[in-house]
């Protein structure tokens, strides 16, 4: 039998520069899950992506699947915010949780949301990088992962980001994760600490930028599983998931990167 092939769709909760689906992923998110609704996608949880293509496990494929993830988790993950003159902005969850209560109860809606480990590198990057105050805090993380909605996701210990990592140190980029030492301080230090949080250990990982070392890809990641437990790693590079893809650097379409219209995603996904 022929192996699926699976899009993974990715969005970013800070990614708020007007009221457009163009330029704001939490209108594009939900203009997205009632456009897959329509043309008879069922959403599915990566997880049991992965278990399916990888681990022979979940057998059962719903028609035309796709996945959902979020990248960074930031609080307007989980809340919904006040921002600027754009106004009050629904969170991903409660976008999600909109979408669920408008269809049948049989209807699948899950997103893995990839979140920061570091707080201080959190705390730094939302000083920095988010507008109006808007902060990457932890409080909520076990109650996504508790509910039915979301699931929390490893994205590295501080994302070696020019903010948390000083350019001359080799921040700016994830690529300098190319050691032993370095892959078990951004992976499982990283894991270590939001299991500690959300109660189970994060099997699934979001490279930074999309970017991962040789080393990440074809060493640490294949060859430490017992040190990492990671089910796969994913990037950004534009693809579709299946079985035969690689397992430590999985692709995904990236909202405002590879798509910017409704028009431009039914193209990605034909």
């Amino acid at each position: 039998m022929r192996s699926p092939a699976i899009p993974v769709l990715t969005y970013h909760g800070y990614n708020i520069a007007g009221n457009d689906y163009s330029n704001n992923d939490h209108v594009a998110l939900a203009a997205d899950l009632a456009w897959l609704y329509g043309h008879g996608w069922s959403i599915m949880a990566l997880e049991d992506v992965i278990a399916r293509l990888f681990d022979g496990l979940c057998p059962e494929l719903p028609a035309r699947p796709v996945a959902i993830s979020f990248d960074d988790g930031t609080d307007l993950d989980w809340q919904d915010v006040e921002f600027g003159k754009l106004g009050r902005q629904r969170g991903f969850f409660g976008i999600l949780d909109d979408f669920r209560r408008k269809q049948a109860a049989s209807v699948l809606v899950h997103a893995t949301t990839f979140v920061i480990a570091s707080p201080e590198a959190r705390d730094r990057l939302a000083a920095g990088a988010l507008q109006f105050g808007h902060g990457m805090g932890e409080g909520w993380w076990r109650a996504a992962q508790d509910s039915d909605l979301m699931s929390i996701g490893n994205h590295s210990w501080d994302h070696r980001h020019p903010l948390t990592v000083p350019e001359a140190q080799g921040g700016g980029h994830f690529f300098g994760v190319n050691s032993p030492e370095a892959a078990e301080y951004q992976v499982v230090e990283a894991g270590r600490y939001i299991a500690e949080r959300i109660g189970c250990w994060p099997t699934l990982f979001a490279y930074p930028w999309g970017q991962a070392s040789d080393f990440l890809r074809h060493e640490f990641f294949p060859q430490q599983t017992a040190r990492h437990r990671c089910r796969a790693a994913f990037g950004t590079e534009p693809g579709l998931i299946h079985a035969d893809a690689e397992r430590w650097y999985l692709p995904r379409f990236v909202c405002g990167e590879h798509w910017s219209s409704p028009d431009e995603l039914a193209g990605l996904l034909s």
